[in-house]
């Protein structure tokens, strides 16, 4: 798959286009921000997404990006998205927003995404557009995979982690 980091519409649909006109078979749009208003041309195209930081304004620092969209809540698109039937996963973007991602399926939940999907877009829809699905991305016999084990329903906020086993060990034991 090809993969273009496009925000702005006008950004999305050149990117659509340039799918369209060299016949790319597979397009993976990346950190896709004003997708909200083009969901049905990436649907037409089936591009997949890639969406980064899909936390509410509220925690968003100043100066961010996502800003330039502040009458949109980015946490609503993985909604649209899934709605329109659209292959997308959720991404911390850099390694220290990845502690973020169960809040970001969260958010999403909160703005009407099933916990089934916010689910598959941190784990097995990543794998696939890594092209690693076959190794990884699910719980599946043959698999590598990390296990946690929480207190509560995983997006709940008040779930707490009690372990972390990754590669046949225990790396993390609430005590």
């Amino acid at each position: 798959p090809l993969r273009i980091e496009a925000h702005r519409v006008d950004e999305l649909r050149a990117a659509l286009n340039l799918q369209r006109d060299k016949e790319i078979p597979l397009v993976v749009l990346e950190q896709a921000y004003g997708a909200h208003r083009v969901t049905e041309d990436i649907a037409e195209r089936g591009a997949t997404v890639v969406l980064t930081d899909v936390l509410p304004f509220s925690l968003a620092a100043p100066g961010d990006k996502r800003n330039a969209y502040a009458k949109f809540d980015p946490t609503s698109l993985p909604h649209q998205l899934n709605t329109a039937g659209i292959p997308f996963a959720i991404a911390g973007g850099t390694a220290r927003m990845s502690a973020m991602l169960p809040m970001m399926a969260a958010a999403a939940i909160g703005n009407g995404l099933p916990e089934a999907a916010a689910l598959r877009a941190i784990t097995l829809t990543p794998a696939e557009i890594l092209g690693v699905a076959k190794e990884t991305g699910s719980l599946t016999r043959n698999k590598l995979a990390d296990v946690i084990v929480t207190s509560g329903p995983l997006f709940a906020s008040d779930s707490r982690m009690l372990l972390v086993l990754s590669k046949g060990r225990t790396e993390y034991e609430a005590k």
